[in-house]
């Protein structure tokens, strides 16, 4: 019994001590860049903070051969992003 409760108690200190990402500093990065459109609620930003993610995701960072530049480069260039209104 006392094996068990050692393990667990490892195992919530491990948990504990790897926290997720905090979005909110995220999100605050990426409107300083302009990357998310600072004119929207706090719940927009989280779903344009998703439609980030997963543009970036779903890209991966090839060398376009026309223009030489990184997907990275060319989302720079972009407009902000910004959620549709619910």
């Amino acid at each position: 019994m006392n094996v068990v409760f050692l393990l667990l108690t490892l195992m919530s200190f491990t948990v504990i001590g790897n926290p997720l990402p905090d979005d909110e500093k995220l999100i605050a990065s990426l409107v300083e860049r302009n990357v998310i459109c600072k004119d929207q609620s706090y719940d927009q930003k989280l779903k344009s903070l998703q439609i980030y993610l997963s543009k970036k995701n779903s890209k991966t960072n090839k060398i376009d051969n026309s223009s030489k530049q990184t997907t990275y480069e060319h989302m720079k260039n972009k407009q902000c992003i910004s959620a549709p209104k619910d």
